[in-house]
């Protein structure tokens, strides 16, 4: 055996090692790809069968209690819609003679508290603090100031 024949022979080895470790890699991101594709494809079901959900319980809140926007209103969350509807002009005008407070702001939407119960509620909140605000700025508008609107006056 000649040198360029041992040479080649060795060439030939390392060339199929390599081979063989790109093939290994390639199947770990295919496998990697295939579990990532069914789990946004899972999570994409997941978020239409909730939509679904949460358009029929709107659907039927907008029966019982009246139209979105004027009635009621709604904030969606990662753990579900969250309603609530103009309560009578009494408990707006608690709120408005309120300080205004985080608790105060808590306490008008409590009023005014549609869906889901008050626990689902609290653990929503608990989570994400923040859409408190948010539902009672949708109640003021419920109530008669737009703020949008009025900002152009």
């Amino acid at each position: 055996m000649t040198d360029r024949t041992i040479e080649t022979s060795n060439e030939d080895t390392e060339l199929a090692k390599l081979k063989a470790r790109e093939d290994a890699a390639a199947e770990r991101l295919l496998a990697i790809d295939a579990k990532r594709l069914l789990k946004e494809r899972e999570l994409a079901v997941e978020a239409r069968e909730r939509e679904a959900t949460e358009a029929e319980t709107l659907d039927r809140l907008e029966e019982e209690h009246g139209d979105r926007g004027k009635m009621i209103d709604f904030v969606r969350t990662d753990r579900g819609v969250v309603v609530v509807k103009r309560a009578p002009g009494v408990v707006y005008h608690r709120f408005e003679n309120s300080k205004m407070k985080a608790a105060d702001r808590e306490q008008l939407v409590l009023s005014c508290l549609v869906f889901p119960d008050v626990q689902t509620y609290r653990a929503i909140i608990s989570d994400q603090p923040a859409i408190v605000l948010t539902l009672a700025d949708k109640l003021v508008e419920l109530y008669g100031f737009k703020r949008k609107e009025d900002a152009g006056k």
